[in-house]
């Protein structure tokens, strides 16, 4: 067994997994969001995550033996998409637990409870269709 023990908590095999990008690129878009100056918190979180996320996958996969092709590039920006989305999720569930407010460039969606209970007077009623309309008229 020649195989060396993993001597660090980041490795280029761990940054090409879905985890290991996940929990990278979750990391660095917490780092950014308080080190960036205010103008650059207009730009929508996602895409600063999947910039980040291709990023770290691209140089994964560059940095392990073979060369990467066309083919293999092309994917990690479609990775890229999955990772960030899971890296965005990580960060919702971190501002909840903590309890911190969202800046307002991006807002949090609403506890489920919310969004499951609606008012009686807000139910939706059912469509109406045109027979519905023509049997009115007809009395």
């Amino acid at each position: 067994m020649n195989e060396n023990p993993i001597t660090g908590f980041f490795t280029w095999q761990v940054l090409g997994t879905q985890a290991g990008a996940t929990a990278a690129t979750l990391i660095i878009i917490r780092i950014l969001d308080q080190a960036t100056p205010d103008k650059w918190k207009k730009v929508p979180l996602i895409v600063i995550a999947y910039l980040v996320g291709a990023f770290i996958l691209v140089g994964a996969d560059v940095a392990l033996p073979p060369l990467p092709d066309v083919a293999s590039i092309s994917l990690c920006f479609v990775n890229a998409f999955g990772v960030a989305v899971a890296a965005i999720g990580g960060d919702v569930l971190i501002r909840r637990d903590s309890g911190a407010t969202t800046p307002p460039w991006r807002p949090m969606a609403p506890p489920r409870s919310q969004i499951m209970q609606a008012p009686q007077s807000e139910q939706p009623q059912p469509p109406r269709t045109m027979w519905d309309e023509s049997e009115q008229q007809g009395d």
